[in-house]
């Protein structure tokens, strides 16, 4: 079996009247400018709200290697053993609400170099399942289905109105009603109108996709961000609540 075989299709049946899909993730835990309180103030509210679940959206850990640009493994605060260690600790109390765990760039340092799936790990110590680069999550909310694609992502955009193209530019090969993407540490979501068949009626249903930046918990201060000049963004993660009466999608962020 590959070593990185992933979920590709994860499919999940909610039995209450809505939940809260948390897009969580871009942590970089372990390096000097992530914002930890923020990130234990996030899970407290999941694990005391029964309606959260999570997908984590990688670049959960750091992961500093001698390789790494910059001070690499001389910018963080603890090595890549202990944030995996640490990061354990803060998840354990929500592990049964985690849908899944994706790998980011940054635990790919780690694969890169050794071999070593760190993503992987954790999926498998909380008990949850590993997604991998990105998945399909089929949500059914008390008769209600939910299509979401999420991904780490990749680019090297630093604007805000540049950052969401590549979320916006899965559309062309993915049909899912919400597309969920970290790495680019913003929180954006941007909507588009589309029109389907109704196989069933035979009429034509209006519907609406969803596009999704997760955000981030990194302080800008002495940051790669600032010595890079890229603009600050606002920290935080997005909450998708899906409803059970109707086919409803509300983002805040």
């Amino acid at each position: 079996m590959d070593s990185l075989k992933s979920i590709n299709l994860n499919v999940i049946k909610e039995s209450i009247d809505k939940i809260y899909l948390i897009g969580f993730g871009d942590f970089h835990f372990g390096a000097v400018e992530c914002n930890l309180d923020a990130i234990e103030k996030q899970i407290k509210w999941i694990k005391d709200t029964p309606q959260a679940r999570v997908i984590l959206m990688g670049d959960l850990l750091n992961c500093g290697t001698k390789l790494s640009i910059g001070g690499g493994a001389f910018d963080d605060k603890f090595n890549p053993q202990e944030q995996l260690e640490k990061l354990e600790e803060l998840l354990l109390p929500i592990k049964n609400k985690i849908y899944g765990i994706h790998m980011g760039n940054h635990e790919q340092r780690i694969w890169n170099e050794t071999g070593i799936n760190v993503s992987k790990i954790l999926a498998k110590i909380l008990g949850v399942k590993y997604l991998g680069y990105s998945a399909h999550t089929l949500i059914n909310v008390k008769g209600i289905n939910y299509r979401i694609f999420s991904t780490h992502g990749a680019s090297n955009a630093s604007l805000p109105y540049t950052k969401i193209k590549n979320c916006l530019d899965l559309v062309s090969f993915i049909d899912a009603d919400v597309y969920m993407m970290g790495h680019v540490h913003a929180l954006q979501v941007q909507t588009q109108d589309v029109k389907r068949i109704n196989l069933k009626n035979k009429t034509i249903d209006n519907d609406k996709k969803y596009f999704v930046l997760t955000g981030h918990y990194l302080n800008y201060e002495n940051s790669y961000a600032e010595m890079k000049n890229m603009r600050p963004s606002k920290q935080g993660c997005v909450k998708i609540r899906l409803d059970s009466e109707r086919k409803d999608v509300h983002v805040s962020i």
